[in-house]
């Protein structure tokens, strides 16, 4: 699925890859006005596709993605964003199968059900996003209340320098990985 992004600079990105994935032998959908969906907003847990409602996802982009991967067997569940939370995965990642990294005070845990769910600061949101694999779990560097709570789950926690993703200005962005 190439989706639509509803920030009109970023709008065309995904064309440049479809002849790539069409080569690969990929069937490749494209999303169109005036649905909208920014990757950053869809966190994949097994067989869920969990979709942050926000300023870049709109309910089109949803039943897009649903028209588009329900057919698969992949369920498509919509989540209600707090206000000023860029997307979903700036607060909730899945680090290994079964278990996700929540950042306190954001999302009510009962929105993804037979999870584990390790909570971390809400003042430490932005190492929420995590990528993890056999028990290895990489984060930005200088949370430490995001590493106590990884390795007191048994990760073995990786904190990588993140500042070049950092506004200039020292405050956090959201740096969003889709695997």
């Amino acid at each position: 699925m190439l989706t639509r992004s509803a920030h009109p600079a970023r709008r065309g990105e995904g064309a440049s890859l479809a002849d790539v994935y069409r080569s690969m032998g990929l069937a490749v959908q494209e999303m169109a006005s005036p649905a909208n969906l920014d990757g950053g907003d869809v966190l994949r847990v097994g067989r869920v596709l969990y979709v942050g409602m926000t300023a870049r996802t709109n309910p089109a982009g949803v039943a897009a993605l649903r028209a588009a991967f329900g057919p698969l067997g992949l369920e498509v569940v919509p989540v209600a964003m707090p206000p000023g939370i860029l997307h979903l995965k700036c607060v909730v990642s899945n680090p290994a199968r079964d278990t996700i990294v929540l950042a306190e005070e954001t999302l009510p845990q009962e929105i993804f059900p037979g999870l584990r769910v390790i909570f971390i600061p809400a003042e430490e949101r932005y190492a929420a996003n995590t990528i993890g694999r056999d028990g290895r779990v990489l984060i930005a560097h200088g949370f430490p209340g995001t590493l106590r709570a990884l390795e007191a789950a048994g990760f073995d926690v990786v904190a990588l320098e993140t500042s070049e993703f950092r506004k200039a200005d020292g405050s956090l962005t959201c740096l969003s990985v889709i695997l």
